[in-house]
């Protein structure tokens, strides 16, 4: 089993009380005697943000992981909204059915601000490191007939007595809950230690996905004896280091300070150890060493069709009204080289219908719809469609809405319809539908199997940068993603998605052609129909996600300093969904360190060669070449103009997909 020092929670818990704000008892040492009590938001404990509840008796389950030595003793958070309930009580219950608490539900009126609450859930039973409950709706009135009842709960944070223990064997190092990750590296690193690191960064990203992980890559000279003593005993550490040894492998160091973990090997050999996290391979390392002998290359194509039960989809329902179940296809569509066409063969069974009675399946991605189904006496969902390459590629989640009407008459009497998807339901991803993989949406689809890497060595933290980056894409994919170490110009050339962190020379010498290029000299030319230059003598930094050579490149530049990239990451860092919640196509930045958001090109993955509507408005505003001279960081000015004059520079907004989640 896997445990997690004292230190390491209270961290924990002071990081999750900045990201979600004051809810919950404060982190602290309680007086005289009684164990400490912290509190870990949904971010670390890798649960959804928030949880909704529709229909009388509707029973939501709720996950919640536990350290070893730690008892949870309460959840909190806030119920943000209540519809036609007009008293009742959200009871929660073991998944065996004894009653755990109830929490009262509060008449919220329009604009009203959500209102918090605290459940005792010290009696719930801790099972194989996690308790699991269940939520239940009760309305304490007769809702048949009348609209449907529905909460919705938020900011959601659990609390905790009593102290965590320190791992005794490398199965237990990574806990339960997701902690703070330090990776020491040569402060010139090789290849192999670098690829070591950026796989690394993915494995445990990766590991405790959708929860936010906090990475750090760290200098620390190769002959050193490991960390620093008086370092943060809070973090998990992971020193990597290529050097000849008779024996490559891992060895957990428990005996200074805290816990880390030395990574050895030359070249291939270093590389190979990651698997120990990427392939789960960690629960069979219940020793203080381990190390992986040899490993077989991965196959670049797997089959491109599967059930629904290998892809771990499916969902059932009760429904008297409207309700919802929610697919991700992510899995199918990681097993393609390419985007291409989804074709879906649904199949359902639901309580079969009276001629007086109404039902309906709508299955939608965003706003498209892509069948409707009249349900009937049959029982049964027998239907075909196609989901089109560029809404696969942009990872959204499948919307099944299940709509039922009773016949006239309606009494207490009458049940709800059961609606349950068939495990035997396909997906099968197929050639066809040629998608422009740009925009920040495209991710991350775009790096999934396998991805390049490359650096030009002009930005002194391209590692810790590069890490960053493939941590903030990982956390939205349950699906690993596995770099590759190349040269610049071989991810120049390469049809293959690739990271690329490069000077504004290097990103001319080597024709990248992103939205807005850095041209040196503090010039950057932005890609607009009317190709525009524009002169930043303090220069600029942007992240950007575009489309070249029918792959993603993520690409982050500077045309000044490279110090101007900090507050990139820190933007987006900031943001509660980290990068899903960035629009368009290009993150940029000058001096004056406030991260702008906007659309040059794309908004996301499009179908190659069909110009989107933003576009066709574009051009019919015929214009001359524009050149905008300025001087300063007034960057953000300029796009704000260009954005009026021609309608590009524009935000979008798109349903957020949920996460898929690990068994």
């Amino acid at each position: 089993m896997r445990r997690i020092s004292r230190s390491f929670v209270a961290v924990v818990c002071m990081v999750a009380a900045a990201a979600i704000g004051p809810v919950g008892p404060a982190v602290g040492q309680p007086p005289g005697d009684a164990p400490p009590v912290i509190t870990i938001g949904w971010q670390q404990l890798g649960i959804n943000p928030q949880v909704a509840l529709v229909g009388d008796d509707m029973t939501q389950k709720i996950v919640i992981p536990v350290p070893e030595g730690l008892q949870p003793i309460a959840m909190t958070g806030v119920i943000e909204s209540v519809s036609n309930i007009p008293s009742g009580v959200i009871q929660a219950q073991t998944t065996d059915g004894r009653p755990v608490g109830a929490i009262p539900i509060p008449i919220l009126a329009a604009g009203q601000p959500p209102v918090g609450f605290s459940l005792d859930i010290a009696s719930a039973p801790v099972v194989r490191r996690e308790i699991q409950l269940n939520l239940i709706l009760q309305v304490d009135a007769d809702t048949v007939c009348r609209p449907i009842p529905m909460l919705v709960m938020g900011n959601i944070s659990v609390s905790y007595a009593g102290g965590a223990q320190s791992p005794q064997t490398i199965e237990q190092f990574l806990p339960v809950i997701a902690p703070v990750v330090d990776l020491y590296v040569d402060p010139a690193p090789t290849d192999a230690e670098k690829i070591t690191t950026l796989r690394l960064v993915a494995a445990v990203s990766k590991y405790y996905q959708p929860a936010k992980v906090t990475m750090n890559v760290r200098p620390l000279p190769r002959t050193a004896p490991g960390p620093p003593p008086d370092r943060d005993g809070a973090a998990r550490g992971i020193v990597i280091r290529d050097v000849d040894e008779p024996k490559p492998g891992v060895q957990l160091v428990t005996d200074a300070g805290g816990p880390f973990l030395v990574f050895t090997g030359r070249g291939e050999a270093l590389a190979r150890q990651a698997g120990l996290f990427r392939d789960d391979l960690q629960k069979l390392a219940q020793a203080n060493s381990f190390a992986i002998e040899s490993a077989a290359s991965e196959t670049d194509e797997k089959t491109a069709k599967a059930t629904f039960g290998e892809l771990l989809l499916g969902g059932s329902t009760t429904v008297l009204g409207e309700n919802y179940i929610y697919l991700s296809l992510a899995r199918a569509l990681a097993a393609a080289t390419k985007p291409g066409i989804v074709d879906v063969h649904l199949l359902a069974n639901y309580t079969p219908l009276d001629e007086d009675e109404k039902g309906t399946m709508i299955v939608a991605v965003g706003d498209l719809v892509l069948t409707t189904v009249r349900l009937d006496a049959s029982g049964r969902v027998d239907s075909n469609f196609s989901i089109p390459a560029d809404l696969a590629a942009r990872n959204q989640d499948v919307t099944v809405t299940v709509r039922y009407e009773p016949g006239p008459g309606c009494t207490p009497l009458t049940l709800p319809m059961n609606f349950d998807i068939d495990p035997m339901s396909t997906a099968i991803v197929r050639r066809g539908g040629e998608v422009s993989m740009g925009g920040f949406s495209a991710l991350p689809q775009g790096f999934i199997p396998k991805f390049q890497v490359a650096f030009d060595g002009s930005d002194p933290d391209e590692l810790a940068h590069a890490a960053t980056i493939i941590e903030l894409i990982q956390r939205l994919s349950s699906t690993a993603m596995l770099p590759e170490l190349v040269s610049l110009e071989q991810a120049a050339q390469s049809d293959t998605s690739a990271l690329i962190i490069a000077s504004a020379e290097s990103v001319q010498r080597n024709d990248l052609d992103p939205p807005i290029a850095p041209q040196g000299d503090n010039l950057s030319q932005v890609d607009l129909p009317s190709s525009t230059v524009i002169d930043i003598d303090t220069g600029l930094a942007a992240l950007q996600s575009y489309a070249q050579n029918n792959r993603t490149v993520v690409l982050l530049t500077a045309s000044g300093p490279w110090t101007l990239a900090a507050p990139l990451f820190g933007y987006v860092a900031g943001l509660p969904e980290g990068w899903r919640e960035l629009t368009g196509d290009v993150l940029v930045v000058g001096q004056g360190a406030d991260p702008q958001n906007f659309t040059v090109r794309s908004d996301g993955p499009t179908m190659a060669g069909v110009p989107s509507p933003a576009d066709v408005d574009v051009h019919q505003d015929s214009r001359g070449w524009y050149e905008w001279t300025l001087l300063g960081a007034g960057v953000l000015v300029v796009l704000a103009v260009i954005g009026g004059a021609i309608a590009l520079l524009r935000r979008r907004s798109r349903p957020i997909a949920s996460a898929e989640t690990q068994p």
